[in-house]
This record gives C-alpha cells, sequence and structure tokens, in this order.
C-alpha cells in the first residue's frame, strides 16, 4: 500500500471532528462521563501544519543561472529594507512573518471616530507617513486626527515585496494582481481599497491579520480594526497648519511631483462606499475651481493650496522622506520567517526573465504558475506561527555576512583593475617601463586586498586554488552547521541554491584575479613585512609583463559580477556624504516620478527643497 496523499489525512480529520462533534452532544445530552480518551480536535491540534509538513511545490531541479540566483539572493538580502526594495520595484516574491508586540502604528484622517470593528484600513509604521495622510484629500483643517496604535500580540503578516504600494502603472502592483487571479496591463489608478479587500479575502482562512507593503515608508494593510491585537492608545485632534510667518507667491509646492503624486494616493485610499458622498465636498484648499465639475473629483490634479498649506505640506512630505532613508537598511518592526519565502524567482519551467531586474514585469505568466504560486502561499499562510520559534534558518544573516565581506573587495578590485586598463590603454603616453610598473603596483593592491580574504580557505600543505574554491564555496552554506534533524523546505531549498550559485560565482573571480596577480601559493609566508605585497608574493618583473587582453578581461569580469549582483552596498552618494540637511537618497514614490532613467543616475543628495520642484529627478539635486 502506497503512503496515503495529505488530502486524505485532511479528510480523515475533518470526519474525526465532525464524529466528535456528534459523540460530545451525545455524551451531553445523555448525563454521560466526559470522553477520557484523546479527541479528534487533541489529535488535529498535535498534527497541524508545519513549515516541516506543509505541500510545497519542488525546487529547481537544475543549477540556477546567475542572474536567477543573484535575483533571488537579493529578495531575501533586501526583505524589509527601502532601499533595496526601491530599486526592486516590481517585487516579485512574499515572506511570511510577524509585527512584534510593542510596535506603534499610525493612522491619519477626518474626524474624530477610530475606524470601526470589522473595517479593513492602512496603518504605517512610522509617524510621519501618517502625517500626510491626515484628513484625506478632502480634509477640513479643523477635523484632522492622528491616532496610534500599539500592537499587544504579534500580528501574523505578509510581506509583499517591492515598492508594493506605489501607484504608477510600471509594474508595482503585478505580483498582488498576480495572486488575486486578477493581473491587468494597468491598474487603474483609484483601486487601492479594492486591492486591499481582496488580498484580506485571500488570507482569511488563515488568519491573516495584515499585508506589508511599502512606498516611501513601510505600511500595515490591517484586515480589521476589530482585532484585538491591536490597541488604540491616543487619538490626537491633530494641528494641520501652522504659520512660520513667511508670505510667498510661490507656486511651485503645488506643482511638485510629490504633492501631486500624494493626492492620488490619498484620494485612492477613500472607502468606495463614502466616496460618492465626499466628491461634493469641496477641498478646503482647492482653489482652482474650474478644475472641478460633472466627471471630475473635487481638487483632481491639477490642484492647488495657498503658499502656507503648500509649505506646510511639503515640511511633512520631505520628513516622511527623511524616515523612509531611515530605514534604507532594514526595518525590525517586522520580522520575516524564510521559511515562508515564496519567490516567483527561481521557477525557470514557467517563466524567464531577462534584463534589469527593475523591467520584471507579469503580465504574461502562465495560469500554471499562476495556481503554484497561490498554493505555495496558501500552503505557508496555514502555518501557525511560531514567534520566538529560533529553529529555522536567517537567511537574510547568511546574504548580509556574504555582501558584507565581499563587496568592498570587489569593489577595490573593479577601481583597480578599471583604473589599470584606462592607464594602458592603446592611448596611453606611458613608456613600457612605467606600464609595467603601474601593472606591478596594480598587482600588489590585489594580492593585498585578498589575501586575508582568501587565507582563511586554504591549506598551508595541502592549500591550492581548487581546494580554496571549493572551501570558500561551501563556507557560507547553513547546512554544514545546522543540526542534522533540521531539513529546509523547499522554498528554503530555493534560498540556498541561489546562495550557492552567487558563491560560486564570487569565489571563482576572486581566486581566479588572485592568482593572475600572484603565481605563488596563497599559504605562502611573509616574514618580511616590509616587502608584503612585492618580492614577498613573486611578483617578478616578467608577471607584471602581463598581456594587456588578460588585464581587460578580469576588469570586465568583475564589472559585469558586480552589476549582475546588484547588491545595494554598491550604491552610495560617492566619496564625499551630503551635506548638513541632505539625505543620500533613491528616488520613490509618491516622491518622486520614478523613471528607467533613475536607475543609470542611481542615489543623489537631495534636500528639502528638492521636492518642491516639478519633475525633480530630471534636476541635478
Amino acid at each position: 500500500m502506497g503512503i496515503l496523499s495529505d488530502s486524505f489525512w485532511r479528510c480523515l480529520v475533518v470526519a474525526l471532528l465532525l464524529l466528535n462533534s456528534l459523540w460530545l452532544l451525545f455524551q451531553v445530552n445523555t448525563d454521560h462521563a466526559a470522553l477520557s480518551a484523546p479527541t479528534a480536535l487533541n489529535w488535529w491540534f498535535k498534527h497541524k501544519p508545519t513549515f516541516d509538513t506543509i505541500d510545497l511545490s519542488a525546487p529547481p531541479s537544475a543549477p540556477l543561472e546567475l542572474p536567477t540566483a543573484a535575483w533571488i539572493f537579493n529578495a531575501v538580502h533586501n526583505t524589509m529594507r527601502i532601499l533595496g526594495n526601491s530599486v526592486a520595484r516590481n517585487g516579485f516574491s512574499f515572506v511570511s512573518g510577524h509585527v512584534p508586540v510593542g510596535t506603534f502604528l499610525y493612522h491619519g484622517k477626518t474626524g474624530a471616530e477610530p475606524p470601526a470593528p470589522g473595517t479593513m484600513e492602512w496603518l504605517a509604521f512610522d509617524a510621519e507617513y501618517s502625517m500626510v495622510m491626515l484628513g484625506g484629500p478632502f480634509r477640513s483643517n479643523n477635523d484632522s486626527h492622528f491616532l496610534t496604535y500599539v500592537t499587544t500580540a504579534p500580528l501574523k503578516i505578509l510581506n509583499v515585496d517591492g515598492a508594493s504600494a506605489s501607484l504608477f502603472p510600471i509594474g508595482t502592483m503585478d505580483s498582488q494582481g498576480f495572486v488575486l487571479d486578477q493581473p491587468k496591463p494597468d491598474w487603474e489608478r483609484f483601486t487601492e481599497y479594492e486591492r486591499a479587500e481582496l488580498l484580506c479575502e485571500f488570507g482569511k482562512h488563515s488568519d491573516v491579520d495584515g499585508y506589508v507593503r511599502l512606498n516611501t515608508g513601510f505600511e500595515l494593510i490591517l484586515c480589521d480594526f476589530g482585532n484585538p491585537k491591536v490597541k488604540l492608545i491616543s487619538n490626537v485632534d491633530a494641528i494641520t497648519e501652522y504659520d512660520d510667518g513667511f508670505v510667498s507667491d510661490d507656486d511651485n509646492h503645488n506643482k511638485s511631483s510629490m504633492t501631486q503624486n500624494l493626492h492620488k494616493l490619498l484620494e485612492s485610499r477613500l472607502d468606495p462606499s463614502t466616496l460618492e458622498s465626499q466628491q461634493e465636498t469641496k477641498y478646503s484648499g482647492a482653489i482652482n475651481s474650474q478644475e472641478e465639475g460633472p466627471g471630475r473629483r473635487p481638487g483632481h490634479p491639477p490642484w492647488r493650496r495657498t503658499p502656507k498649506q503648500a509649505r506646510n505640506s511639503n515640511d511633512n512630505q520631505w520628513a516622511w522622506v527623511k524616515s523612509g532613508v531611515y530605514h534604507y537598511n532594514g526595518d525590525p518592526r517586522i520580522v520575516p520567517d524564510f521559511r515562508g519565502f515564496v519567490s516567483l524567482y527561481g521557477r525557470p519551467e514557467y517563466y524567464n526573465l531577462t534584463g534589469p531586474v527593475y523591467t520584471h514585469r507579469l503580465l504574461d505568466a502562465p495560469p500554471a504558475l499562476r495556481d503554484e504560486v497561490r498554493a505555495d502561499l496558501t500552503a505557508v499562510l496555514s502555518v501557525e506561527q511560531k514567534y520566538m520559534d529560533s529553529n529555522g534558518v536567517n537567511w537574510q544573516t547568511v546574504t548580509d555576512d556574504i555582501s558584507g565581506r565581499f563587496a568592498p573587495t570587489l569593489l577595490v578590485l573593479n577601481q583597480t583593475l578599471g583604473n589599470l586598463v584606462a592607464l594602458i590603454s592603446s592611448e596611453s603616453t606611458l613608456s613600457e617601463e612605467e606600464e609595467t610598473l603601474e601593472v606591478r603596483h596594480a598587482k600588489t593592491r590585489v594580492v593585498r586586498e585578498t589575501a586575508i580574504l582568501l587565507r582563511q580557505f586554504t591549506q598551508r600543505t595541502t592549500g591550492g586554488h581548487a581546494q580554496g574554491v571549493a572551501a570558500c564555496r561551501a563556507f557560507w552554506d547553513p547546512a554544514r552547521y545546522l543540526p542534522s534533524e533540521y531539513k529546509a523546505n523547499n522554498l528554503e531549498k530555493r534560498i540556498q541554491g541561489a546562495v550557492h550559485v552567487v558563491m560560486d560565482e564570487l569565489c571563482g573571480v576572486i581566486f581566479d584575479v588572485f592568482d593572475w596577480a600572484t603565481p605563488s601559493p596563497l599559504a605562502g609566508s611573509h616574514e618580511d613585512e616590509e616587502n608584503y605585497g612585492s618580492d614577498a608574493w613573486n611578483i617578478s618583473s616578467s608577471a607584471a609583463n602581463s598581456d594587456e587582453s588578460e588585464i581587460e578581461y578580469y576588469a570586465k569580469r568583475l564589472a559585469s559580477v558586480i552589476e549582475t549582483l546588484g547588491w545595494t552596498e554598491f550604491m552610495g552618494c560617492g566619496p564625499e556624504s551630503c551635506g548638513i540637511g541632505e539625505e543620500c537618497y533613491f528616488p520613490m514614490w509618491p516622491g518622486s516620478n520614478v523613471k528607467d532613467e533613475d536607475y543609470a543616475i542611481g542615489m543623489r543628495c537631495v534636500s528639502a527643497k528638492t521636492f518642491e520642484r516639478p519633475d525633480f529627478h530630471n534636476d541635478e539635486a
């Protein structure tokens, strides 16, 4: 007899539960003693779904290509990190997790009444986010309320990665539409409320409390404001305007990208059932009345406010941007569980992706892939969260350690060989002797940069290139040190496979560049510290006279690896830090209308005045 399927056992459990209920009813009606044997309910709790028992789709049967491995690696590495998710704006992954006890959450609204139990609404993890939402687009400035909540028990959540709360039609909403079985080529501008309710319905039977998404900051879609795990602790009649004593007719505030995008966001969050009546209410700051009328919502862009209102609003918006930048590298208020990491990457039998990560779309994905991903998510969400459970691998720690160790070395090697290629190019004016000296200096720098990193993988007596590369590749595999009883589930095996592929490339290229720089064994000693990096490493004149094409090969290979990996550790605002009152910023919606050219420009220093400009990303910050 073969092994019975999980569906058989589920049906059996349901049948036993029904029989148990009937037996209990019989016991009550006949005054019999309580059941002494374990009930079906006891059996069910003993055998409830866990990450070890749920059915999950199989991991790839063949090794991943480096780009796909890098996308999975980065999805893990960037989980709950604003910068990485802003770069990979069109999210392709989900991860289960929880919001810990004692986390403050914020909500800005019109009117003093909190959202009613049974209703769905948004909460922000940063107060600055909710400050810009006070009152909505039809607000009365004397009726805006700022509510603060706190979690009294862990909230079960699903995180949607990427810039998944950014309302523009370039793919940021694809994964949500995909899971909801409603992918659209261009999500309508005002479907946020509908989308959130559909997400809550998807997780309703798995007791999902909410969904975490991102635009300029992290937000929580709380599916039920009657949730006992969330407690209202403050309701402030908020001041939405202050007099700064500044008088100006400057209209730039009203034309800024952030102002107009924020209006779209505010309007999209209105409950459709109340939108009709609110359309008759004029926005208190709207002075562009000719833009209102049949078929247009009051204050619809283009819309204007008085200069004082505009400055107050832009101050709030700049504070929101700064709060987002603060969480570029992580937010501890949301704790992921990578045993529940469901990614569309690493499923090559269904979907072949090419091009930069920010261009990936889900519009043409086959129905079979949707069914597979929905089944994985349903299985993951069926697991009761053990919030203090530390048995799972923190795969983000693994990726952090790898990128933290290798990113600085890769950047130094890339700069060293890139500069060397430029120096000895065909247009070089250096003499042959000078070129030889430059090559020698470059090799010395390569050795100094890589020797300490690589020595830990090479034995003195048996060490060699092949053994060193193999040891380096295996070093970051958690399977080496986890208890034998721990079994990675199929979702984790995707991550594990991606880490293997990334390490193959990293270890291979760094050992190869080291071997190019010196023919001596890595395990050799250097007792003469003054000669460290030169004679002690056997960098002879003949070695310095390497063929120019070999140097170009390694320079191109390093540049290609850095581009493919796409780590946020490679990003920044240059050697000089930003000035006082500035932040090193990557464009995020609604702060700016993110365009593909922003990815070529990268990060830049910005200030409050930057966000007063229309389409600031076309200007120098």
